[in-house]
């Protein structure tokens, strides 16, 4: 799944900045891993969940910790 956190009068550049910054502070955190991408000419969130363990809440856990940062509430 490709993502993008769109915060109001952010476009172009100054959202592709957004979207790489949001990336690189998950993953940072340890608590998930999103993979850039380029989707379309901007910037993405790549988000794959995928394994015969995972349950709902390991979704819902990778959810928060995306608009946690997103958000900018971080840790």
């Amino acid at each position: 799944v490709c993502v993008v956190h769109t915060p109001p009068n952010f476009d172009g550049d100054l959202l592709d900045a957004h979207t790489k910054l949001w990336v690189e502070q998950v993953n940072a955190s340890g608590l998930a891993y999103l993979t850039p991408a380029v989707l379309g000419g901007r910037w993405v969130a790549r988000v794959s969940v995928a394994g015969l363990t995972i349950e709902r809440a390991d979704v819902d856990a990778v959810w928060h910790t995306m608009r946690r940062f997103a958000e900018g509430d971080g840790l």
